[in-house]
């Protein structure tokens, strides 16, 4: 990784975040020199009180967030640091690069809120953010149950001031101290949860993606990763790594686009465009005659060289002359034709905002080619070039967006039409590479998920016979772990095409599921969004000799007859294949019977102990348990050859027979092996610390919130079975 990245920035970030600590009772000088960054050099301030009002108080985050704003020029970045380095008396160098660095948007850098109609700032607020910022460093000077409780309790309160989610105060604690803290940001999230990047076992033991991350999740999940990172199984050793391979990756598989955060990473398909060729496809006849499709816009210069996307607006922005207007449109035709469109896409021009005149191939992605550039400022030298396979005249019925460039993949009907008006042969290019999955069989499942031979067997027979089953159990007995391999033994391979896996939780619907209504991209009315499931029974429906399978994590948080809705029944294994009416476009549609749907439930959850009785009729449930007895437990113990975790597990044994038999819980409460399976005993000593202090003392707390002496009693023996 050091030949492909510079983490310089380092120790000039961490040096500051000490210096800034001094601050925390002089806020008033420390507000005074952030004025005077600004002073002397050709950089504006950004707006952080009312216009008028002089800066009087100010948090250390926000302070960071004047150089690590997203869209900021590199050499305006360099002068605010070495303003910053001059002010503060800064020994350690200003850094020459910033990877592996996350930004916030400019007009979100600010991280404390103003009372309505005055210039002054929420003190609480602020006092806030210094009891965060002084509790994480020192947190992370020493990992003491005080500080422990002090972080958590600064955290979680930071994260309920007013457009502070999770993501942006993790972001705050990287800089502040990016050896020791994760950010939970919209690259690194995703990365680690969706991307495939990290195995996935990891995966499965990290707390659930949902819309927060609150104090014991977030450390659980830093625990974890850092684990992985310092393991022979990471080639990334360092957080800053893993951001800036979060970065690499979300520009490989396509950057974010300005509303929706980092682009999929999955297996692309073939896109439709349409795009005008000028105002009333005046440059149309040079397109045809040069064998492209281009644009204007040219004196912003060469677009490969720009990767941010407020960079790419900045100069739109700088090209029309209006800092004012937000410039959506023409920012993201620029954004897409330099990034998105690909070889093999099929694209439309069009005249007007009704008539298509012509459908050709892409052929070559985007170039600069200033042979094509004309006189005036607005020459269209940025082009991809094109087959020209069919050019007529066709009226459409409905009417194109008023914009240059529209991806109009997802408007099915818009592109049948079109499709069956201009005659494409699309080339072989466009075909998608076939690839070689890793096999994947019975014997890999038995040495990967704790069951017996016999188990296992029981298992897959019901899968396959029922067609819908729920797996539950107690937290950490591995629920999603097992349910990704036992498709993969089904299937005889890990081909990720074929698993899809969501979460249900109390606000999906219907219309995320199956389809629905949503607006327009071009705003002039709505279009139906198609939905996880019904999209998964498409692809299902083109191999039906193919078992495709859609795991739904937390399945009893969601309305599952809601978000089923006609199709609840069609899922049973007997009405499969049959069709029924949708009811948002009087479509016909049915459940393919190459469809297996895997359920997990948490036993443990007390807000959902009440199950749709029609869920129960049509899942099977497959109860599974803590596995310490399992042969493939005790492998590991013998392997990790370490007292503490055999006494350890004693104990949790006796807890989980505690548990049991206590009326209030039961056994579908018990603690799950899945806890002890992760284990870096060589990279890590304190690795069962972590486990006892941050994993299960919170869930005893959690499980006997009105029994104190039993969770102390509990407590202290974890605690000392590992001394």
């Amino acid at each position: 990784m050091s030949t492909e990245n510079n983490f310089d920035w380092i120790p000039f970030y961490e040096e500051l975040a000490q210096i800034l600590l001094g601050y925390k009772d002089k806020r008033k000088e420390l507000a005074a020199l952030v004025e005077s960054i600004f002073e002397g050099i050709d950089v504006k301030k950004p707006k952080l009180e009312s216009e008028s009002a002089f800066l009087n108080d100010i948090d250390p985050f926000t302070v960071f967030g004047l150089f690590n704003r997203q869209g900021m020029l590199p050499e305006n970045r360099l002068s605010i640091l070495a303003k910053v380095k001059e002010v503060f008396a800064v020994q350690e160098k200003v850094p020459s690069a910033f990877d592996g660095i996350p930004t916030v948007f400019p007009l979100k850098a600010c991280y404390y809120n103003f009372k309505e109609g005055e210039g002054d700032a929420e003190n609480k607020d602020i006092d806030t953010l210094w009891n965060l910022f002084t509790n994480a460093l020192l947190y992370k000077e020493n990992q003491t149950v005080e500080n422990v409780d002090a972080f958590c309790n600064s955290y979680n309160s930071s994260i309920r001031i007013k457009n502070n989610a999770y993501g942006k105060i993790t972001i705050g604690l990287y800089w502040i101290a990016p050896d020791f803290y994760l950010s939970l940001d919209s690259r690194n999230e995703p990365y680690i949860y969706e991307s495939k990047n990290l195995p996935d076992d990891i995966v499965a033991s990290l707390p659930p993606q949902k819309c927060g991350f609150g104090a014991e999740d977030y450390l659980k999940v830093l625990q974890k990763i850092k684990e992985f990172l310092r393991s022979d199984r990471s080639t990334l050793h360092s957080l800053q790594e893993l951001f800036y391979d979060a970065w690499k990756t979300s520009s490989e598989d396509g950057h974010e686009s300005e509303e929706k955060g980092l682009g999929s990473s999955k297996k692309r398909e073939r896109q439709y465009w349409v795009y005008s060729p000028g105002k009333n496809a005046s440059n149309w006849e040079n397109d045809k005659k040069n064998g492209v499709m281009s644009v204007g816009w040219g004196s912003i210069g060469d677009l490969r060289n720009i990767n941010d996307y407020e960079e790419l607006r900045s100069k739109v922005k700088d090209f029309w002359g209006n800092q004012e207007s937000s410039y959506k449109n023409d920012t993201r035709c620029l954004w897409q034709l330099s990034k998105e469109i690909m070889p093999g896409d099929i694209v439309f021009a069009k005249r007007g905002m009704k008539k298509i005149i012509a459908c050709g191939v892409v052929q070559e992605g985007y170039e600069y080619n200033e042979s094509l550039a004309e006189k005036g400022k607005d020459s269209y030298i940025h082009c991809c070039k094109v087959n020209w396979v069919d050019v007529h005249d066709y009226e459409t019925q409905g009417k194109f967006a008023m914009k240059t460039l529209t991806n109009i993949t997802r408007f099915k009907d818009t592109v049948k039409d079109l499709t069956e008006q201009y005659d494409i042969e699309v080339p072989s290019i466009t075909e998608p590479v076939s690839k070689s999955n890793d096999p994947y069989s019975r014997e890999a499942f038995l040495k990967d998920v704790f069951l017996s031979e016999e188990q296992y067997d029981a298992l897959k027979e019901l899968l396959l016979r029922k067609k819908n089953i729920i797996l539950q159990g107690a937290p950490g007995v591995g629920k999603t772990y097992m349910a990704k391999r036992l498709a993969y033994s089904v299937m005889g391979e890990k081909d990720e095409d074929r698993v899809k896996l969501i979460q249900f939780h109390q606000s999906y619907r219907y219309e995320d599921f199956i389809v629905g209504y949503r607006p327009s991209e071009d705003s002039l009315g709505f279009e139906p969004h198609y939905g996880s499931f019904y999209n998964f029974c498409e692809e299902a429906r083109k191999e039906p000799d193919k078992e495709y399978f859609f795991i739904i994590d937390e399945i009893n948080r969601g309305n599952v007859s809601k978000i089923f809705g006609e199709l609840f029944m069609m899922i049973e294994k007997d009405y499969r294949g049959e069709k029924v009416l949708l009811p948002y476009k009087d479509e016909e549609f049915s459940v393919p019977p190459n469809i297996y749907i895997i359920g997990m439930m948490n036993t443990a959850d007390r807000s959902i102990a009440m199950i749709d009785y029609a869920l129960r009729r049509r899942f099977s449930f497959y109860d599974v348990k803590p596995a310490f007895e399992s042969e493939g437990f005790k492998k590991i113990l013998q392997n990790v050859q370490d007292e503490r975790l055999n006494r350890l597990v004693q104990i949790i044994v006796g807890l989980n027979n505690a548990i049991s038999d206590d009326g209030t819980l039961g056994e579908g409460f018990a603690i799950g092996h899945s806890y002890f399976t992760n284990a870096e005993f060589e990279t890590n000593p304190k690795w069962l610390d972590a486990v006892v202090e941050f994993d299960l003392v919170p869930l005893l707390k959690e499980y006997w919130f009105d029994n104190k002496p039993e969770v102390d009693r509990w407590s202290e023996t974890l605690r000392n079975a590992i001394k």
